[in-house]
């Protein structure tokens, strides 16, 4: 049976997605009324603001395009490839440390491969 924190925890976790999103909506909404200077919430007003709704949306897609990509870029997305090279921010899990230090030491693929082997079977 589940308590009422759990509850109350699980249903925070579950609706905070749409939480966000709601008032990212809302933000966006309201912050491009205000650039075109048109309060929504008055009668009507839609038909003012038809005429602009394409170039309004063509401009908010560009914008939210740019800085998305902006946003999604990482530095390290630009290092070019080096396959004989482990980059250094790669670590592995604590449970897969022996391995990986195998690994860097032993520089053969075939005897890393058998130094795995000895080490599972003893």
């Amino acid at each position: 049976m589940l308590s009422a924190l759990s509850i109350v925890v699980s249903s925070v976790y579950l609706k905070k997605p749409t939480f966000v999103y709601k008032l990212y909506e809302y933000h966006d909404i309201h912050f491009g009324s205000r650039l075109l200077n048109v309060s929504l919430w008055v009668k009507n007003v839609w038909r003012q603001f038809v005429p602009y709704l394409p170039y309004y949306l063509i401009g908010l897609i560009f914008l939210q395009t740019a800085f998305g990509l902006i946003e999604l870029s990482h530095p390290d997305n630009s290092i070019p490839v080096n396959r004989f090279v482990t980059p250094l921010h790669i670590v592995p899990e604590w449970y897969f440390l022996a391995y990986y230090a195998v690994l860097k030491v032993i520089p053969s693929k075939t005897g890393g491969l058998l130094v795995f082997m000895l080490s599972t079977c003893q």
